[in-house]
This record gives structure tokens, C-alpha cells and sequence, in this order.
């Protein structure tokens, strides 16, 4: 499998008080990638790329201080620019691999394998208002897996028609819009492969792949809390369905999606112990636990899925 990121131009670094070349970040965020992946490799996608293409079709904007605005267009013209490459798996510089997963078929999928954005939060239920799509139906555009005979032409639409198409987060709301739109078959990979916070119950998790603005202090050499929980994917895929969540004074009817997500406004796990935790989107803290054999709590609550 073929990697592609994107760095080009610096950072101001608060923890190190000093411009940081973003190529100091994709270096670190691709070593880790080959090691947990086992890529063949990864291809930087850089100025010298832009300066090979012609960005007339869409327009600029700011994003990243110290980038050139076009730099993120790039990730529209991959299949153009490396005709010998078929699939591929691109990551933002600030996703970082962080687990060797047990499994890699979404590297074989025909599909678009993208992971679920936060469809709780105001800001992604605007965006996908904008594009009029379902907010749980919003990717985010940071690490997704493509192949040429499947992908090769959304691309293009997205080249082509770019400045006609609805969007508040630039190539992001893009790609969603014309992957929706034009009905691309949506493989929705589970969340740990791109878990987007780093904050309350979920800096435990032994994600895949952590992405946040976290991971360029992760990489400078910040330390932040231990991560103790190992997530069972698979386990995870024949766990979901509808559930029943039962309290004092408390029932709550919840579908657990097998990509970690839920109906409402919580997200879920499951680890290798056979655990189920389930914890509030919107702050990453723990809401309920759930023992595999007794679905109940400590607190007294019960889990009890719907025939």
C-alpha cells in the first residue's frame, strides 16, 4: 500500500518557540505509519508537486498559517499527478499511527473508506446542512483509502467543479459533497482508525490512528497520559445494534454502529476484556460501563439490546 500526505511551509511552535517546517511533522507521521501499516511507502506532496498542475479550476484559501493556500488542493489530483499508483491511503501530517491494527482489509475495500466526523457538534451539523447531507453521514477528509478505478473520476468531479459546489471546510465539504451526491459506495471505517479529540475517557484508548492539532506537540516531544484500553474492533462489528440503556429514573433506546458510533450524542467501544463503555461525544468523558456477561454497572444502570 502507497501512502500520501501533504506538507509544505512552517509552524509556529508555542513548545518549542520557533518555526517548525510542517516536512518535520509528515517525517514523524509517516515513520509511524510505515511502522504500524507496513506501507511501501509514502509520497510528500509538496510545492514542487503545485508547481506541476494547474489550480486555475479552483480557488484559494487560508487555512494553515505558514502554508500556501492551494498546498491542500493537491489531495484532488493525486491519480493525475502518479499514474502508476491504483490505491492508496492518504493521512493528514497531524494524524498519527499510534497501534499496529490486527486487521487491514479496509486497504482491500472498492469502496470509499472514510471515518464518520463529529456529527454532534454545531459545527459539522452547519457544514453538512450547506452540502444537504445527513450530519452522520459527514467524513472527515484527513485519512481516507481510494482506489483509481473507483475514485479516479470524484476526484475529478472535484477538481472540475469546485468553485460550483456548496462548502464551508474547503476540499473537505467537497469531497463529501460530490461522494454523496453522486451516490459513491461509503465504507465507514471504524473511528479508532482516525479518533479526531484527545481529551476526558478517550486519551485511554489504544487507537489506530489519533488526529488532532495534539499531534504536532505529540511530536515535538510533549508527553501526554498513557493509553490503556485496547479497543476490539471486530468485536465491535457483531456487538452493534439497537439497545435499551436502563437506570433509575433513566431508559434510553441507542443504535451502536460498528464504527464506534451511536444515534445520539454518545460514542462506544468495546475492548478486548469484553468491556463496553460508552461516553459522551461531545467531552470524550465516560457516561456508562458495561460489563460483557452482565450488561450492568456499578451505578446500577443496564444494557439490554432489542430483539
Amino acid at each position: 500500500m502507497i501512502g500520501i500526505t501533504i506538507a509544505s511551509g512552517m509552524r509556529d511552535s508555542p513548545f518549542l518557540r520557533r518555526p517548525i517546517p510542517y516536512q518535520f511533522y509528515a517525517d514523524r507521521a509517516i515513520e509511524n505509519a510505515k511502522n504500524n501499516l507496513g506501507l511501501e511507502k509514502v509520497i510528500v506532496l509538496s510545492q514542487e508537486h503545485l508547481s506541476m498542475i494547474n489550480v486555475s479550476d479552483v480557488e484559494q484559501f487560508s487555512f494553515r498559517k505558514g502554508s500556501d493556500p492551494k498546498i491542500f488542493f493537491l489531495k484532488f489530483f493525486v491519480f493525475r499527478l502518479f499514474p502508476e499508483i491504483d490505491r492508496y491511503v492518504y493521512f493528514d501530517i497531524d494524524w498519527n499511527c499510534m497501534t499496529r491494527p490486527k486487521n487491514l482489509d479496509i486497504f482491500d475495500s472498492d469502496k470509499l473508506v472514510v471515518v464518520r466526523d463529529s456529527p454532534y457538534f454545531d459545527f459539522i451539523i452547519n457544514a453538512s446542512k450547506v452540502i444537504d447531507i445527513d450530519p452522520y453521514n459527514y467524513f472527515n477528509a484527513g485519512f481516507y483509502v481510494v482506489n483509481r478505478k473507483a475514485h479516479a473520476n470524484l476526484f475529478e468531479k472535484c477538481i472540475t467543479h469546485y468553485k460550483s459546489a456548496p462548502k464551508v471546510f474547503s476540499e473537505q465539504c467537497v469531497m463529501n459533497y460530490f461522494a454523496h451526491h453522486q451516490n459513491y459506495p461509503i465504507q465507514y471505517a471504524n473511528h479508532m482508525w482516525n479518533l479526531l479529540e484527545y481529551k476526558g475517557f478517550i486519551t485511554k484508548l489504544k487507537c489506530i490512528g489519533f488526529h488532532s492539532p495534539y499531534t504536532y506537540d505529540i511530536f515535538e516531544g510533549r508527553e501526554f497520559p498513557p493509553r490503556t484500553i485496547d479497543v476490539d474492533i471486530e468485536a465491535m462489528r457483531e456487538f452493534s445494534g439497537w439497545f435499551v440503556i436502563r437506570g433509575p429514573n433513566y431508559y434510553k433506546r441507542i443504535y451502536l454502529l460498528p464504527d464506534g458510533y451511536t444515534d445520539c450524542d454518545f460514542e462506544w467501544i468495546k475492548d478486548y476484556d469484553g468491556n463496553v463503555y460508552i461516553y459522551f461525544a461531545w467531552d470524550g468523558n465516560l457516561a456508562f460501563t458495561f460489563n460483557d456477561s452482565t450488561f450492568s454497572s456499578s451505578e446500577g444502570f443496564k444494557l439490554v439490546r432489542l430483539s
